[in-house]
């Protein structure tokens, strides 16, 4: 059944699509193949039948998953999900719903809603599912998983699957809970961390013939790509909660690999009597932070996209310049190569302390790059152990914002400085 237009009114409880789930009965799937595959001008090769039977598996062990609800389901043409063909997958849901199977509710592009799948005449009782667990550290190379022994060596590696192990084995017994909607609820037990490494071949001029291994942020769990919104919904055991952030991260780890101290109790990203137009406004601080934020990665001296500064007629030089003049001390790693790279790995090898820290006092976070939630009622004694390890890790503690995640009357409740936003990863 197709049912043209987004999702709609509110729905019993709706899932996110897994594309990690496996139907654990290949004689059900088998039984369907040739139901999905019939029609078609031409026999698929067998690269293509077996990626139609292991697409079909995981719609189906979703549908189980389920329980009745809705799955969420992207079915547009730009890759969404690992190791599952896009062009698959909408071809055999599309099919399913063709021969009556399940019912489809298109979403909107232009509104960014998710299909919606359900069952509908398909007969899945006792039925039972498998997840394929992910490998906890990885390493990417233009959007394609390489072999991290080439980097790293054993000793490290086992060590960093280790610490990832411990976290995620704590987070799967997490009291972690949805007061939202129904309909949006996401699926709460995709709580699985993974590390995801870049190479970066000569990262500044003293190696520029050696690989480096940088980023290594955590992804995968549920809550990491949440809208900022939907965080207020989100409880730990029953509590609300806060999200904590480390103030101008990468200024400060940049003032590390400069072996310099950062200055203190002011604002970084301000850049009044430095920048010509410079009025300290929202606007203007949130286009020199998203400045600061790509220069680390620029490899040419042209001002980066989307960012659009108040005053239109301002070039590369005249920001870069002003920051030179705001921070002289980062003259020295501002011009080297890449260095956003190391600054990641630094971020992220922090934040993994701080997380195992945290699960040694009983607490729960949930990361975010670098910055994680916390309940309400601990967040000043996460914040202390966040100051400790920063301090422990670079010789001086990296300064912290306290968020309450709640549901905004006029404007967000904001605690001290304002919040920091996690850096993007570059395209």
């Amino acid at each position: 059944m197709n049912v043209e237009g987004p999702p709609g009114p509110p729905q019993p409880s709706q899932i996110g699509f897994n594309p990690r789930l496996k139907l654990r009965s290949e004689t059900f799937v088998s039984h369907l193949l040739g139901e999905i595959t019939e029609g078609r001008e031409r026999a698929p090769n067998a690269h293509t039948a077996e990626s139609i039977k292991n697409t079909l598996s995981c719609v189906l062990a979703n549908l189980v998953k389920a329980q009745g609800r809705g799955v969420f389901v992207s079915l547009g043409k730009k890759t969404v999900y690992e190791n599952i063909s896009q062009r698959v997958l909408s071809r055999t849901v599309h099919r399913m719903a063709e021969l009556g199977w399940i019912d489809l509710r298109i979403g909107s592009l232009s509104m960014k809603d998710a299909s919606v799948i359900s069952g509908l005449s398909l007969d899945l009782t006792g039925l039972t599912y498998s997840s394929e667990m992910k490998e906890s550290v990885i390493a990417r190379k233009k959007g394609k998983q390489v072999h991290i022994e080439t980097y790293l060596d054993q000793e490290t590696i086992g060590r960093m699957k280790a610490e990832m192990k411990e976290l995620n084995e704590f987070l799967a017994e997490a009291n972690i809970s949805w007061e939202g909607s129904e309909w949006d609820i996401p699926d709460l037990l995709n709580r699985e961390l993974q590390r995801i490494f870049n190479p970066h071949e000569g990262i500044n001029e003293e190696n520029s013939g050696e690989n480096y291994l940088g980023f290594g942020r955590m992804y995968g769990a549920f809550w990491i790509g949440m809208k900022k919104d939907r965080r207020q919904y989100l409880r730990i055991d029953g509590e609300k909660l806060a999200l904590l952030d480390f103030n101008s991260m990468n200024v400060n780890l940049g003032y590390y690999l400069a072996g310099e101290e950062p200055p203190v109790n002011e604002d970084l990203y301000d850049l009044t009597e430095h920048l010509c137009g410079y009025d300290g406004s929202k606007q203007w601080r949130g286009a020199v932070k998203k400045f600061f934020s790509s220069i680390w990665f620029c490899t040419n001296h042209t001002m980066p996209k989307d960012i659009f500064f108040p005053k239109k007629k301002l070039k590369y030089n005249d920001v870069y310049y002003a920051i030179l003049r705001k921070h002289p001390n980062l003259r020295k790693v501002l011009g080297r190569r890449k260095i956003g790279y190391e600054m990641a790995r630094l971020e992220s090898d922090i934040m993994v302390e701080i997380l195992l820290r945290l699960k040694g006092l009983g607490i729960v976070g949930l990361s975010i790059h670098d910055g994680l939630m916390v309940r309400q009622s601990i967040a000043t004694e996460a914040r202390e152990v966040m100051a400790k390890v920063s301090a422990e890790r670079l010789g001086f503690a990296i300064p912290t914002s306290f968020k309450i995640l709640e549901e905004p009357k006029d404007e967000p409740a904001i605690l001290e400085e304002p919040n920091e936003e996690p850096n993007e990863e570059p395209a």
